[in-house]
Parts: C-alpha cells; sequence; structure tokens
C-alpha cells in the first residue's frame, strides 16, 4: 500500500505551521530564560552596590582614626649631622640643634701575633671575664646591677678559636682578627657607646694565665685602647645635654634624635622643626572623597531609568531601579554632610572641614581650608569623626550612612 500525508501536495505551509507550534511550545521556556537574565543583572549590580559600600566603609574607617589627626612632621637643616622624628607627645616648634661629640663604642686592640691559627693557652681550659663599667683615672668602677660575664677559652685554642668563643658567648662583646701588615691582632669592640661600658677583661689565673696578655684593666692595662668609651655631647638652644647613645629620645620629649656627625666649634647650629603633618590627614580625606564619588556613581547607574525618546516607544532602565533601599542609601548619604555632629569640639558639620558637594552631586575637598582647620584645632578635627560604637552611632552623622548588610548575592534581590 502507498504512504500518503494529509496536507501534503495541497499548498499548505506545513513547515510553518511546525515552527509556530514549536515557538508556542518553547514560549515559557524563554520566558524563564528572560526573567533568569533579569535576576543575573540584579545580582550583578547588587555585588556592584556591595564592592562600592565595602570600598566606602574602609575609607570611613580610615578617616574616623583619632592617630591621624595628631601626627607631626619633624625636619633638620642638615641631615647629615642630625635626624629628629617626632611623636605625639612632641612640642610643635623649633629649636637649635648643635653637636660636640659622638658616643663611641670602646676598642681594645692585642699585641701582634705571627698567625690566626697560633695557640695561645695551654692544654688547660681558661676563662676570661669581661665587666663593663666606668673610668676614673686608673680606677675602674662596675656598673651599678652589672654582673661579670665569663667566657670559656678551650684548652689549646687558636687565635680564631678565642675569637669564635666570646662571640659564641653573646655577652655584649664582639671579637675579630685584624691583620694590619704586621700580624694579627685580637679586637675587642663594646656592643654599646658611652663611658658606662668601659671594659675590663681580666683572666682567672691572673698575671700567670697563658691569656694574660688578652685582658685589660685601666690601673695596669695590657692591651691597647683603639678607641675610648665615648659619650655623646650636643647642645638645645644652647643648653648642653650629656647622653650614653646617638640615638637619644629622652632630650625632649616625644622627640628621637639621631647624632651622625659632630661640627666643628665654627660651624653653625642645626634648626630643628616640629610641625603638624597635614599631607597625611588630607591624603585621607582624598581617599574618602573619591570613595564617596565612586559610591555614588554606582548608585547612579544601577538605579537610572529613562523614558523613550519618541512617543509609544518602551524606556530604559537599569536593573535596580526603583529600589528604595538604593535610594535610601543615597538619601542618607548627602544628608550626613549636612547634620550637625555632637561633639565638643570647634568643628560640628563637615563643610568646616572643607567637605561640599559640587553642582554635579559629587563631593569635593577645599585643601586650604582642611589645612586651616587642622592648624587651628587639629583635636577637634579628629573628634569630629570619632571612632564610636554603635548604640552611641547618633553622636556622629557620619556613621549613619552605614547600613545594615546587604544580602548575600547568590540571593535574588526582590524585584522593583
Amino acid at each position: 500500500m502507498a504512504l500518503s500525508s494529509s496536507g501534503l501536495g495541497s499548498g499548505m505551509d506545513i513547515d510553518g505551521l511546525v515552527s509556530k507550534l514549536m515557538n508556542i511550545e518553547t514560549r515559557p521556556l524563554l520566558q524563564l530564560q528572560q526573567k533568569q537574565q533579569v535576576f543575573e543583572s540584579k545580582i550583578s549590580a547588587v555585588g556592584q552596590v556591595k564592592s562600592g559600600l565595602a570600598s566606602f566603609q574602609s575609607a570611613l574607617k580610615a578617616l574616623q582614626d583619632p592617630a591621624k589627626y595628631q601626627t607631626l612632621a619633624a625636619t633638620s637643616s642638615d641631615k647629615d649631622v642630625a635626624e629628629i622624628s617626632a611623636g605625639a607627645k612632641a612640642p610643635v616648634g623649633g629649636f637649635s640643634l648643635k653637636v660636640e661629640t659622638l658616643a663611641a663604642a670602646q676598642k681594645l686592640s692585642s699585641g701582634i701575633f705571627t698567625s690566626s691559627k697560633t695557640a695561645i693557652n695551654g692544654a688547660t681550659e681558661e676563662t676570661l671575664s669581661f665587666s663593663f663599667g666606668t673610668t676614673s683615672g686608673a680606677t675602674f668602677t662596675p656598673l651599678s646591677g652589672s654582673t661579670q660575664k665569663d667566657v670559656k677559652i678551650p684548652a689549646n685554642a687558636t687565635l680564631e678559636q678565642m675569637r669564635d668563643a666570646v662571640n659564641k658567648a653573646n655577652i655584649g662583646v664582639s671579637a675579630s682578627i685584624v691583620n694590619d701588615g704586621s700580624g694579627y691582632r685580637l679586637i675587642y669592640s663594646s656592643g654599646k657607646t658611652g663611658t658606662e661600658s668601659t671594659l675590663k677583661v681580666t683572666a682567672a689565673g691572673g698575671a700567670t694565665s697563658p691569656l694574660a696578655n688578652l685582658t685589660h684593666d685601666p690601673a695596669g692595662t695590657t692591651m691597647t685602647v683603639l678607641q675610648a668609651a665615648k659619650d655623646s655631647v650636643f647642645y638645645v638652644d644652647g643648653l648642653r645635654i650629656t647622653k650614653q647613645s646617638n640615638t637619644v629620645s629622652d632630650a625632649i620629649d616625644g622627640v628621637t634624635l639621631t647624632l651622625k656627625k659632630e661640627q666643628e666649634a665654627g660651624d653653625a647650629a642645626l634648626k630643628m622643626n616640629v610641625s603638624r603633618d597635614t599631607a597625611g590627614i588630607k591624603k585621607t580625606l582624598e581617599d574618602f572623597v573619591k570613595s564617596y564619588n565612586d559610591f555614588t556613581k554606582v548608585l547612579k547607574e544601577t538605579t537610572a531609568s529613562a523614558p523613550g525618546k519618541t512617543p509609544g516607544e518602551a524606556g530604559s532602565s537599569s536593573p535596580l531601579s526603583g529600589v528604595s533601599a538604593i535610594r535610601g542609601i543615597e538619601t542618607q548619604l548627602r544628608a550626613a554632610f549636612g547634620t550637625a555632629s555632637n561633639n565638643s569640639g570647634s568643628y560640628q558639620v563637615a563643610s568646616q572641614l572643607g567637605l561640599s558637594f559640587s553642582k554635579d552631586g559629587s563631593l569635593s575637598l577645599d585643601s586650604a581650608k582642611l589645612s586651616k582647620a587642622i592648624e587651628a584645632a587639629p583635636d577637634d578635627v579628629a573628634r569630629f569623626l570619632p571612632p564610636v560604637p554603635r548604640s552611641m552611632a547618633r553622636a556622629c552623622p557620619m556613621c549613619r550612612v552605614l547600613p545594615r548588610p546587604w544580602p548575600a548575592a547568590t540571593k535574588s534581590p526582590s524585584a522593583p
């Protein structure tokens, strides 16, 4: 029997009918795909808002650090002679400094040995004792509270082994061997500068010890003083000051001086100055302004909408257009800058620090106005944006811009 199909040869558009039927059947799937695209675009937009909000919160947190408003800058007229650094307690102002003497650590040299491998003691272990103190003429006075440090020198030790034993003991004295062209010498170097770190070295066997020529006593020295222990001597505004070190942090409260070079008698005194460091504060506020503008740009882009260009033409809208929560964030941000802060300082609104809005809605910073505010009352600038607990957020209008955490990006936001 021959096969036949109803409609074939009748002129009917069978392919068209099948195609239309397929379109009808696939319409629910297409609608689901369109909804998926809408939700994915909303999720992506929420992710952008979350990222922008996180950056803004970080910038705001940095702005609330009081230490940034109390930073001081210190300068020296000649860093080759002396440097200066200032802490939070340093007085703002200038002073003169003249360096007369740098502190030095004592260095002692032994006599000459023909080789660094020369045996320096016999078959018995020896003990060398090191003490720190001060000298007056030939009198050595041990430093109060210090204890004698002993170093065991092994039997049949060479000059090299002697050096290594001292260094390994870690007693605040280093040993080295120097060949001056005529032979090898053992050098002791005190680990600290100042006259209170003068060395006295004794041997357990006294004058009969094989190591007697490697001991030192101001009353009957057997080693050569290559460099005497010295204190630093300097003048601050003409006042003579003596210290054990070249790094001095207890002469002026909050100021650390690093002495580097001695001056001649006729040299001019250095000019040292401590001032408020406004550069760091400005940078923090500039970062905050940029973060604010970046964040509000994201809010506008994700909520923007526009009508059709011609009657009947559909308009365009961004993924989060019409979402009230997004508009609420921007409203809170804008309002915060015009709300007075409940603090006891001189500055109550952001505009007093040079923060203001431009015509396009972006935030700008007047650096000159900020500098004047910092110079006039740096502590009040810091007080304007204090780090406060959530329970006291009303005391800081800028803190109210921090909304509740946004839903996770994996969750679809509600349709507008």
